[in-house]
């Protein structure tokens, strides 16, 4: 039987907050309905933390050391991805909708309608 001790969310912003990692019940609330918070249970319509969660929460949201404020440290998982997506091109787009639709268009016929 797993008897860990469980926090309300007002002591488990407490909680982060003695450890160093400053988090107002709010925040706990906000993250709860919308997701990325730590995980809980619920007892009736309250939720409840364990510690090891919240700590494992935090840890993960941190940046680990640094050495500048341009030093980006150790990956982790909120990292703004390394390259941006690029944007499909729209000339696939209509391309893929036509042969969607089944019609297979002239490419010399679009190429020169283009350059009217």
């Amino acid at each position: 039987m797993d008897i860990q001790r469980r926090l309300d969310r007002k002591e488990a912003a407490q909680f982060l907050t003695a450890h160093g990692y400053r988090t107002a019940p709010a925040t706990l609330a906000k993250l709860a309905c919308i997701g990325g918070g730590p995980a809980f249970e619920s007892f009736g319509r309250r939720p409840l933390y364990r510690e090891a969660e919240l700590l494992a929460w935090a840890q993960a949201r941190s940046t680990g050391l640094r050495r500048s404020t341009s030093d980006p440290g150790p990956a982790s998982a909120f990292s703004a991805p390394a390259t941006r997506p690029t944007e499909p091109d729209i000339d696939e787009i209509v391309a893929r909708a036509l042969r969607s639709a089944g019609v297979t268009p002239n490419r010399q016929q679009a190429a020169t309608a283009q350059t009217d």
